[in-house]
């Protein structure tokens, strides 16, 4: 059995290791070659199996992958994207807006990948370098699942998690010992590091201070444009473009609201407001509809 799942291991990091450099670095090569050449090294693999192959293809990939992000390689997003409203981006696009944003912390993961990666070539550091690479692995697929990065990319990187679970049962015993040993605890600290914080969260107040107003709303009537009443009494009046913004604490005490500049009486109805009082010292009425 265990003959048998080195092999799939084998093969299955084969096919994704050597199609993903190839197509990228090797596109003078028609792709029936690529897939020629990845059949032939996935066959050779399978027959001969081994552990020591699935560390160099682990680790391998993930050095190209870390050299990527120091070579702008990884995480490009045009200008033209960039420059486009936030609320309207792509949920992978804006995971790799966020990337891209600070290169050094791109550099700091990269340098993990490629360290964690070099501690598999070595007996002695091996472990170390699995137990290193199961955080780094696991975000890497919570990002392809929550950020929507591609079906194609969330299968990658599990072959890679499934080969470092299958290099770490090799060190089942070492690591029981380790994590699964009888340990003295003392269950009241225990009880209070889970529970105290559950709770403390659990029954503070809410950060939405008036929920039947809270939201974005568009000005029908007048040169604000738009009216955002945010959690924590947070509002933005905004006139046109972001370049013409008020940004401040509103207060609604009743039918009351006094949000900076905007001060008057609200009436609502459904997901329409209004509102009649001044803004900047002059008489409004502003009608409001929720977006």
């Amino acid at each position: 059995m265990r003959k048998i799942l080195l092999s799939i291991l084998s093969g299955l990091l084969a096919v994704a290791v050597f199609s993903r450099i190839a197509i990228r670095y090797f596109d003078f090569l028609p792709m029936p070659w690529i897939w020629g050449l990845t059949a032939l090294i996935t066959i050779i693999i399978i027959i001969k199996p081994s552990k020591q192959w699935i560390c160099f293809a682990i680790s391998f990939d993930l050095i190209v992958f870390g050299w990527q992000k120091l070579f702008h390689q990884q995480a490009n997003v045009p200008q033209s994207v960039l420059d486009m409203p936030f609320s309207s981006l792509p949920a992978d696009t804006v995971n790799w807006a966020y990337f891209q944003y600070s290169y050094p912390y791109m550099v700091a993961i990269a340098l993990t990948q490629i360290i964690c990666s070099f501690l598999l070539l070595f007996r002695k550091t091996r472990l170390l370098g699995l137990i290193m690479l199961l955080p780094v692995l696991l975000n890497i697929m919570m990002i392809d699942v929550f950020y929507q990065i591609g079906v194609g990319a969330l299968l990658h990187a599990t072959i890679l998690f499934a080969g470092v679970i299958y290099l770490l049962a090799g060190y089942y015993y070492q690591l029981k010992q380790v994590f699964f040993q009888k340990n003295e605890c003392n269950i009241y600290i225990v009880l209070a590091a889970a529970v105290l914080p559950f709770l403390l969260v659990a029954t503070a107040p809410s950060t939405d201070k008036n929920p039947s107003i809270t939201g974005k709303y568009k000005v029908e009537n007048h040169a604000l444009t738009t009216v955002y009443l945010e959690h924590f009494n947070d509002v933005t009046l905004q006139w046109g473009d972001v370049n013409h913004r008020y940004t401040g604490k509103y207060q609604y005490r009743g039918d009351t609201l006094i949000a900076g500049p905007l001060q008057g009486i609200i009436k609502k109805e459904m997901d329409h407001l209004t509102i009649t009082g001044t803004l900047e010292k002059d008489s409004v009425h502003l009608d409001m509809i929720r977006l």
